[in-house]
């Protein structure tokens, strides 16, 4: 983090040169922010071994296992206070 700034500026010359310091951070956070996305939105590579393969498998279902399980505990606990 950068040192923190006066909160009133001097001048309109520096409100203006503060801006584009803002707009700067905003663009290079923006472009961390798309390019860790992508990373984690790609596609996984194809199984190296059947063994890896069914690994995956055995992790979605176990994943679809445990988003079904939480959804029935929410419906149960809604219920019963209703």
């Amino acid at each position: 983090m950068k040192a923190k700034t006066p909160l009133l500026p001097d001048s309109l010359s520096n409100v203006t040169r503060r801006k584009q310091e803002v707009l700067a951070d905003i663009r290079r956070q923006r472009s961390v922010v798309q390019r860790l996305g992508e990373e984690l939105m790609q596609p996984l590579a194809p199984p190296s071994s059947r063994l890896e393969g069914m690994m995956r498998l055995l992790n979605r279902v176990a994943t679809a296992y445990d988003g079904v399980m939480t959804g029935w505990k929410l419906v149960r606990s809604f219920r019963s206070k209703g």
